[in-house]
């Protein structure tokens, strides 16, 4: 066993090899010269104390607090420690080649934001050095920025997303995420504000005379009001809409992605209008894109 101690804790870190008391001196901490295999149990020894003793003068350089217990972890986990800025360069690069363009542009983006709270400077600390004091500070410099719950939000899953692939590719140990009880980003609001016109204000919408407008911005706003009278209707629906799919006073439509619901009642009033929006879009083979 290889005993680490320090500020006044100590652990053990197990060898894999036992040798029998009558071997061992404990005046020197070393196998006797009379014990089998004397050599490469010295060999053993004497790598599990380099390998603390660099991972020790590797966090003392980087001013990273490490206590004996996670050393070992570390140690048995074979951290093999990167940049931040390598690996978020390496990151991205990865996910653009894999296709995911969403994702490695958030990370992108998250990058860039990292690069101005270090003052433009590449991100040369390693993970280790993300605790709960550094996202405090984070935080404080965002925020003096303008930004709001909703970016904070953003921005601290994103890096917590990063943080948690450095983990799983042993750039740094689990104990080290400060994610949890330390830091928590369901602290932030990211509720959104209910906004919506006044029936005044749609009705100025409704009524608005667009007879001098184009034929697309007249059919654009026959597709809003025929929508706001059907209940909200979603233009991917009204642009799949025929004159099979009404009866009884209602819009009965084929299930589409992400509709909790196809049926849609319309007021009276517009339901002479109904069948002709449905020749209209028929007539002009209107796409999804193009009610936009």
């Amino acid at each position: 066993m290889l005993r680490i101690c320090k500020g006044g804790k100590r652990t053990m870190k197990s060898l894999g090899i036992s040798v029998h008391a009558r071997y061992w001196d404990f005046a020197a901490n070393q196998p006797k010269r009379n014990c089998p295999n004397r050599n490469y149990i010295q060999q053993v020894i004497l790598r599990a104390i380099g390998e603390c003793n660099a991972l020790v003068l590797s966090k003392e350089a980087m001013q990273e607090e490490f206590t004996p217990r996670t050393l070992v972890h570390e140690s048995k986990e074979e951290i093999r420690a990167q940049s931040v800025e390598e690996f978020y360069v390496k990151l991205i690069a990865d996910l653009k080649a894999q296709g995911a363009v969403g994702t490695a542009y958030a990370y992108q983006n998250s990058y860039g934001v990292l690069r101005s709270f270090n003052k433009g400077r590449a991100l040369t600390y390693t993970f280790g050095t993300i605790d709960a004091v550094f996202l405090e500070k984070f935080e404080v410099w965002m925020r003096a920025r303008g930004n709001k719950d909703t970016t904070l939000s953003f921005q601290m899953r994103t890096l917590r997303a990063v943080f948690n692939r450095a983990v799983k590719a042993k750039a740094v140990a689990k104990e080290k995420n400060p994610f949890g009880e330390d830091y928590k980003v369901s602290k932030f609001d990211t509720r959104t504000p209910k906004r919506a016109l006044s029936k005044e204000e749609v009705m100025k919408i409704v009524n608005a005379d667009c007879s001098a407008e184009s034929d697309l911005s007249r059919l654009s706003h026959d597709i809003f009001v025929f929508s706001f009278l059907c209940g909200g209707i979603s233009f991917v629906d009204i642009a799949n809409l025929t004159p099979a799919n009404i009866a009884d006073g209602r819009t009965d439509l084929p299930p589409s992605e992400n509709a909790r619901s196809n049926q849609y009642p319309f007021v009276r009033a517009c339901h002479a209008d109904c069948w002709t929006l449905c020749r209209l879009l028929r007539t002009c083979r209107v796409s999804v894109s193009d009610t936009r």
